[in-house]
C-alpha cells in the first residue's frame, strides 16, 4: 500500500456517495455561514475586536499593512469559495419565493443554466442513489439567446465627484452628455487587452482615476417572462459592480456601495480579462422588461498606477425548448424539490414550499 492509499481522506473523494454528501453540504453552507457576505461579517467583527492598535503592537506596522493583509485574506477566501462553487453543478432556481401564495393552476418555472433539472412535487428527493428517481420529472437545458454582445454601443464616464453616485446606474438616468463608444471600456498600456478594447479611455483614466461608469442599453423584443435563466459574462480588470435597470445583480472585488473614487478591493488576474467569468443571475430575471433595458457597470481599478483596466460585459437569456414545460402546474399546496444533474454529479437540492391562495 503506497502513501497515497494510506491517506484515507483523499480516498473519500473517490466515493461518489461521499462526493454527493460533500457537494450538498458545501452548497447548503454557501447559502448561510460560508456565503461571501457571512465570511466578510466574521472578518469585520474580528477586526473590530482586535483593533489597529493591538495589531500594530504585535508587530504589524504600519497599520496600512494590516489592512492590506486583511484585504488579501478576505479576497483569497472569496476567490477560493467562488472557485469551489464551480466544481459542482449549481442548484436550480425555482421562480416562486418561499412562502409566496399562488392561485390554483399556476405554472412554476424551474431553471438551471447548465445541466438537466429533475424535480418532484411530492416531497421526495428527485435523486435516487446516483440516478434520477423514476418519480422525477425532467427539464432539459434551455437554448441561449444573446441579449448583449461584445463591442456593444455604450456610454462611459470617469466621474470627478460624488454628484451622480446614487443615480447614474438607474434606468431613467440621462447619459446623453457621456461620450458614445463600444463596450470593452478601459485602457491598456501593456497591450495585454488591446484586442478587447472598444473604447480607449487611457487619457481619462491612466494615472488619474480608478473608477469608470459604463451604461449599456439593450432591447428585449419578446416578453421576458418567457426566459428561464439569465447569465452575465464579465471580462474585467480589476473589479466591478453590475446593475440591471438600477438594481445590483453581480460584483467582484468591490465594496457594497462603491463611491465615485473607489478602488477594487484587490488586484485581479490578467487571465480574467481574456476569459470572461460567468455570473448566473437567474434570481434577477424579473428585472428585465420588454423594450429598452440598461446594464450599468461600475468598473474599478486597484490603484492609480495600474497599466490597464477593462470592462467588457455580455448578457444572455435561456429560452425553453419548444413544447417543454419548465416546471409543474400546482393545484394544491406543494413542496417542489429540484436538483441539477451535470457530468454525473448532482447539485444540492432546492426546496420551495408553494401554498395555494385561498
Amino acid at each position: 500500500m503506497n502513501q497515497r492509499e494510506r491517506l484515507w481522506f483523499g480516498r473519500l473523494f473517490e466515493d461518489p456517495a461521499f462526493m454527493q454528501l460533500y457537494a450538498d453540504r458545501w452548497q447548503t453552507l454557501r447559502q448561510s455561514a460560508l456565503s461571501n457576505a457571512s465570511m466578510s461579517e466574521v472578518i469585520a467583527s474580528q477586526v473590530a475586536e482586535i483593533g489597529e492598535a493591538t495589531a500594530t503592537a504585535q508587530g504589524i506596522s504600519p497599520a496600512g499593512q494590516w489592512k492590506q493583509r486583511l484585504h488579501t485574506m478576505e479576497t483569497w477566501l472569496h476567490d477560493r469559495a467562488d472557485w469551489l462553487d464551480t466544481q459542482f453543478p449549481k442548484p436550480p432556481t425555482i421562480h416562486i419565493a418561499n412562502g409566496e401564495s399562488v392561485t390554483i393552476n399556476s405554472a412554476v418555472r424551474i431553471s438551471a443554466t447548465k445541466g438537466m433539472v429533475y424535480y418532484t412535487t411530492d416531497g421526495i428527493d428527485p435523486k435516487d442513489g446516483s440516478r434520477p428517481s423514476n418519480k422525477a420529472s425532467v427539464i432539459h437545458p434551455p437554448s441561449t439567446q444573446p441579449l448583449l454582445s461584445m463591442k456593444a454601443p455604450s456610454r462611459a464616464h470617469a466621474p470627478q465627484n460624488a454628484k451622480i453616485d446614487r443615480t447614474w446606474f438607474a434606468l431613467e438616468f440621462d447619459d446623453e452628455a457621456w461620450p458614445l463608444g463600444l463596450t470593452g471600456v478601459g485602457y491598456d498600456d501593456d497591450r495585454t487587452y488591446r484586442r478587447h478594447i472598444g473604447t480607449d479611455l487611457a487619457d481619462e483614466l491612466s494615472g488619474k482615476h480608478t473608477t469608470v461608469c459604463v451604461r449599456v442599453p439593450f432591447k428585449v423584443k419578446q416578453d421576458p417572462k418567457s426566459f428561464v435563466s439569465l447569465t452575465l459574462h464579465m471580462a474585467y480588470d480589476d473589479g466591478f459592480v453590475a446593475y440591471l435597470n438600477g438594481t445590483r445583480v453581480a460584483a467582484d472585488r468591490a465594496s457594497e456601495s462603491p463611491a465615485w473614487n473607489a478602488r477594487a478591493t484587490s488586484k485581479n488576474s490578467d487571465q480574467v480579462g481574456h476569459t470572461p467569468v460567468m455570473f448566473e443571475i437567474n434570481e434577477h430575471l424579473a428585472l428585465l422588461r420588454q423594450g429598452t433595458n440598461v446594464l450599468a457597470i461600475h468598473g474599478l481599478n486597484d490603484q492609480l498606477s495600474s497599466f490597464d483596466m477593462l470592462v467588457a460585459p455580455t448578457l444572455s437569456a435561456g429560452v425553453p425548448r419548444s413544447g417543454q414545460a419548465q416546471g409543474p402546474t400546482v393545484t394544491e399546496d406543494t413542496t417542489v424539490i429540484a436538483r441539477t444533474f451535470l457530468n454525473e454529479l448532482w447539485s444540492a437540492p432546492t426546496r420551495t414550499k408553494i401554498p395555494i391562495k385561498r
